[in-house]
């Protein structure tokens, strides 16, 4: 059972690093990465050397489909994500997946946000 918990997690963490990987040169994956987790560290509340690394993982694709591909809506990406984490992440990890993702949208979506707040009832 334990083998089989840590093989999804790191295969969590491949997909992570393979979908930031495809087509980019040896040093661009590391200034991608850091690009991610500069903005990461705006949003959490502790070192991002801190984090589990499944969460990290799910943050990386969650900030980078908020900032990269907008046809996304930011709820989609915020829903995939808390369920990649609820699925492969830490027990309540799924719940700082979604507050992180929530103030990273409210900056990096922000007229997708106003936009859905004045089409909401209420």
């Amino acid at each position: 059972m334990l083998n089989q918990f840590l093989s999804v997690r790191v295969g969590v963490l491949a997909l992570a690093f393979s979908l930031f990987g495809t087509g980019f040169a040896s040093g661009q994956q590391d200034r991608y990465s850091a690009q991610l987790d500069g903005m990461l560290g705006d949003w959490i509340d502790r070192p991002v050397a801190q984090l589990d690394p499944v969460e990290h993982a799910v943050l990386w694709i969650g900030i980078d489909e908020l900032r990269a591909h907008l046809e996304v809506p930011y709820r989609v990406v915020l829903n995939e994500s808390v369920e990649l984490a609820k699925k492969f992440g830490a027990t309540e990890g799924h719940k700082f997946i979604n507050a992180v993702l929530d103030r990273a949208a409210r900056q990096l979506r922000a007229e997708e946000q106003a936009a859905t707040s004045k089409r909401s009832p209420g």
